[in-house]
């Protein structure tokens, strides 16, 4: 286990974070406490591409008949990735990244019957706090805080209501990701160092997920997630 710290980061959170153990929300700056937040922060380490160079390279992200997009994706990574021990670093640019994810403005969205300003609130500032969960490549999660699990945690931090908080994990499990839209989640999750995997194999079960590293074994995900999964959610429930 590395020594626990605390840190800071420029990004905009409502106010309400602070109900979560180890958080601090002060306008527009965020403190954690690593002791206090994380469940396991095992590797403090993160694979990252600036927001402004994935922008830069967004027209060349694209499938074509000889390589699929998850592969254009994977070379750009090899290329323009850096490693970084600075998570303040790793969520202002995942901050970024669900900005434009998430974008109430996003013209692809209206197709979405149930989604709302709050719903895309949710869905920015979870996944942000998430940029700092980490996978290893066999499987094993070697950083966990709260908001991995997000639709539990914001039903805490939002005040949802069950049909909320249900539409949420119903958004991230795959009801936001039509074909343009997952294909711009591709692209963008590359500013994070990888993809996102879904906690969720068959339904939504409040399990989150996690960006992880193209080859990561999954089977070694699953089964690291479900060793952890209940008790970790009762946690948050007994806030």
């Amino acid at each position: 286990m590395t020594e626990m710290t605390t840190f800071s980061a420029r990004i905009s959170l409502d106010p309400r974070w602070n109900r979560v153990p180890g958080i601090s929300v002060q306008e527009d700056k965020i403190t954690i406490d690593t002791a206090k937040y994380f469940y396991r922060y095992e590797n403090p380490v993160w694979r990252m591409i600036e927001w402004e160079t994935v922008l830069q390279y967004w027209p060349f992200l694209r499938e074509t008949s000889e390589k699929s997009l998850e592969q254009c994706c994977l070379e750009f990574i090899n290329c323009h990735s850096k490693i970084t021990q600075n998570p303040s670093i790793v969520l202002q640019n995942a901050e970024k990244v669900y900005a434009f994810l998430f974008d109430e403005q996003r013209p692809d969205i209206s197709d979405i019957p149930f989604l709302t300003s709050k719903l895309l609130t949710v869905l920015r500032e979870t996944s942000t706090l998430m940029a700092l969960n980490r996978v290893e490549a066999d499987g094993h999660a070697s950083n966990v805080g709260p908001a991995w699990f997000f639709p539990v945690c914001s039903q805490k931090v939002f005040d949802l209501t069950n049909d909320e908080s249900d539409h949420v994990d119903e958004l991230y499990h795959g009801g936001f990701y039509m074909e343009s839209r997952r294909a711009d989640a591709t692209r963008a999750h590359t500013a994070l160092g990888g993809r996102l995997v879904h906690g969720c194999q068959s339904k939504p079960n409040m399990a989150g997920g996690c960006v992880v590293s193209y080859g990561a074994s999954l089977n070694g995900f699953y089964a690291d997630l479900n060793s952890f999964r209940r008790q970790w959610i009762q946690a948050i429930r007994a806030w």
